[in-house]
């Protein structure tokens, strides 16, 4: 409930662009987190967060589960719906 941590190292910060609910969490390769949230995806880059959602190509908001592949892509399962994302 309270969002997405950062360690240091030493202590936990809660940034407040991360402060959302998570379903999941995957780490790709090129170093972006992606989370599965009830409002689609947000992807953090370690500075900023970008929303993907239904007017940005979801096929529903709700995302259950975030993967990533060998080719770095990135797949969200929703209810009812797979959605395979190309970075």
């Amino acid at each position: 409930g309270a969002g997405a941590a950062i360690w240091d190292g030493k202590t936990w910060t809660f940034p407040p662009a991360l402060r959302f609910e998570l379903n999941d969490v995957v780490a790709t390769r090129n170093g972006q987190v992606w989370m599965a949230t009830e409002r689609g995806i947000a992807a953090w880059d370690g500075t900023k967060v970008r929303r993907v959602d239904m007017r940005r190509g979801l096929a529903e908001n709700q995302i259950l589960d975030v993967a990533s592949d060998q080719f770095d892509r990135v797949w969200a399962r929703g209810p009812g719906s797979l959605t395979l994302i190309s970075q």
